[in-house]
């Protein structure tokens, strides 16, 4: 029945080029003959394997007959089949079966960590070992009961010393007492939500975590903190923007957030940062307010406003999105990918091919001089692929440039995410004349790409061409 499927499903999508349903929440979608073709052969391979009473391909023979197919012994073929299968699903998109089967059946894209496929293989193992121990006990049905029992005696050792962990070491202990911030936070009344810093943005080091959830379960306050094996999409922005707490990008996060208090532990920041952060403080004293500090733990009150970066305050000019006809655009990586970031398609994108570096660069020539005020780079499903630092410049002929003084707000980013909306950088910046834009990348991440799955701009949208006269550019 499956290959025969399989075969129909080949049929349709060579007659239709390819289909895309949605049933129940979820999406199939194959435009590609060849892969439901090799699911087809693959199967038809593994009922010749398990066949019983028909001569398949004579190498599947053999494999079949080493394997005794009969009776009881069929089952050492099943889980020797299920052993292979396992281990090479285990290896992800590292081997071709699992990429064909993620795209081909729902069920696999469910899966979390492709690696789950490895307890298939302890289970196939497991039995097999069963097998092995069967033989082993036959071979030696002629050796005296006691060495019998002593060989068993070491094979069990053995799988103990196999899992074997000595010593057990701890990375943290939990302290004797309670720190005091903990109990001073217990006692606030109120629901409050709490974010304590430092945090951080390397795989190794985001298990830190941990500590504070353990201190959570004393006073049991809302925590935007946590670690799992599943991390949000907002999780490592929010990581990253917090780096430069007390910052203004970072008190933008905070209240984008919903944050009430900061728990700060200063003892946790080499020795410069420590300074640079109390000064920070004493600056934004009206916006960041410190209502407890013992030893090196401060605990931060964030004082919310209605508005965030990015938002346009009253006098400031309407903008309207600019047509993307007669667009052309460049790129120093993947410079064929270039017109991607503006077809109107939220699943394509440009992208830099490689993690991100000083120097990328994407340009753009919107084809007319206009007066140009913010500029909105999605990120699609492409998360974690956003600009970590950007220089915007413009101009009106492509060879004088003047840069655009603004920064990306990746705390609307964040507020899309939460929103539901679809998730986007605004750059804002004071409106100025251009046709061409060049956004550089100056930040860099060992791992990331750079992506723009849709590049907006956003002009003046009356009277475009004199409100951009007579406007001051500083040079970049």
């Amino acid at each position: 029945v499956l290959v025969l499927t399989s075969i129909a499903y080949d049929l349709v999508i060579l007659l239709s080029g390819g289909i895309s349903l949605e049933i129940m929440g979820l999406h199939f979608s194959s435009r590609d003959p060849r892969n439901p073709l090799i699911i087809t052969v693959f199967l038809l391979l593994t009922r010749h394997f398990l066949s019983r009473g028909r001569r398949p391909f004579p190498l599947v023979g053999r494999i079949r007959e080493s394997v005794r197919f009969e009776g009881i012994e069929r089952a050492r073929g099943f889980y020797l089949f299920l052993l292979v299968l396992g281990f090479t699903l285990s290896l992800g998109t590292s081997f071709f079966l699992y990429g064909m089967f993620y795209k081909m059946l729902p069920a696999f894209q469910g899966i979390r960590a492709a690696s789950r496929w490895a307890v298939m293989v302890m289970l196939a193992l497991s039995v097999l070992a069963g097998y092995g121990i069967r033989e082993l006990a036959a071979s030696t049905a002629s050796w005296k009961r006691a060495w019998r029992t002593t060989g068993c005696g070491l094979i069990v050792l053995v799988l103990f010393l196999e899992y074997a962990c000595v010593p057990l070491r701890f990375t943290w202990r939990a302290p004797e007492e309670v720190p005091a911030v903990y109990r001073w936070l217990e006692e606030k009344e109120g629901e409050l939500v709490v974010m304590e810093l430092p945090v951080y943005e390397t795989m190794e080091r985001l298990p830190f975590d941990t500590e504070y959830m353990y201190f959570s379960t004393f006073h049991w306050k809302k925590m935007v903190n946590g670690y799992s094996g599943f991390f949000p999409p907002t999780h490592r922005i929010v990581n990253h923007v917090m780096q430069s707490f007390p910052s203004r990008e970072s008190i933008d996060m905070l209240r984008v957030l919903g944050v009430d208090l900061v728990v700060l532990h200063l003892g946790k920041y080499e020795k410069d940062r420590r300074v640079h952060i109390l000064e920070e403080l004493r600056e934004r004293a009206d916006e960041l307010q410190t209502e407890f500090h013992e030893g090196q733990d401060y605990l931060i009150r964030v004082v919310l406003q209605a508005d965030v970066s990015g938002r346009r305050e009253d006098g400031e000019p309407a903008l309207r999105e600019v047509s993307t006809e007669g667009w052309r655009a460049k790129a120093t990586h993947l410079d064929e990918l270039a017109g991607e970031a503006f077809d109107r398609d939220m699943q394509s994108r440009w992208h830099s091919g490689r993690p991100q570096e000083p120097g990328m660069a994407y340009e753009l020539d919107t084809g007319s001089v206009r007066v140009i005020g913010r500029i909105s780079l999605f990120t699609g499903s492409s998360n974690d692929d956003y600009a970590r630092e950007l220089r915007v410049e413009v101009s009106e002929d492509g060879h004088t440039w003047s840069r655009a003084e603004g920064s990306i707000s990746l705390a609307d980013l964040v507020r899309c995410y939460l929103e539901g909306a679809e998730p986007r950088a605004d750059f804002v910046f004071r409106p100025v004349r251009a046709r061409y834009v060049r956004l550089t990348q100056q930040g860099e991440h060992p791992v990331f790409h750079w992506s723009i799955h849709e590049l907006r701009l956003y002009e003046i949208s009356a009277g475009r061409d004199e409100a951009g006269r007579g406007m001051g550019e500083g040079r970049g």
